[in-house]
């Protein structure tokens, strides 16, 4: 039971550091480094090259409409988080924007056990015990949008 809980943490966790796309770091920053290490949070990045891919049903076999027609999809190039967005990090930005998570401005989040809201669970309190270098779980999409977009303004990313 306490890998499946850790395994759940992390999973939460990351969804975290993929808001962390290019746009999170300076323009001149993108263009030169493979690695970029935020100069508030102390967080690390790391560039993912970006590409081409066909996306859609390209087997042939698709039973839903919106798998067909097969098309290219490009991405650029992206700084992806090295490491899940930790407690401490949250709560950097929490502290200096004032930022209360929809758990928290809500009837709080879904626990472990039973999958179920806890009103009195969020991400200072999820039902475990966490410090400062845990991955934060209990956040939202737009929770972690809110985090991110703090971050650009805090690098001074457009």
């Amino acid at each position: 039971m306490q890998i499946l809980k850790q395994s759940m943490v992390f999973w939460v966790a990351g969804i975290l550091f993929f808001c962390f796309l290019s746009g999170a770091l300076p323009q001149n920053v993108r263009i030169h480094l493979t690695e970029y290490r935020d100069p508030v949070t102390g967080m690390e990045f790391v560039l993912v090259k970006g590409g081409c891919y066909e996306m859609g049903d390209t087997f042939g076999d698709a039973t839903l409409k919106h798998e067909k027609p097969v098309h290219e999809v490009c991405v650029d190039d992206i700084y992806l988080g090295k490491y899940e967005v930790t407690v401490g990090e949250f709560r950097m930005f929490v502290t200096d924007s004032g930022y209360r998570t929809e758990a928290e401005r809500g009837d709080g989040c879904s626990v472990y056990d039973t999958w179920k809201k806890e009103g009195d669970k969020n991400w200072r309190n999820p039902g475990f015990p966490q410090d400062d270098r845990h991955p934060v779980v209990c956040v939202s999409w737009n929770d972690s949008k809110a985090f991110a977009d703090w971050l650009k303004s805090k690098t001074g990313s457009p």
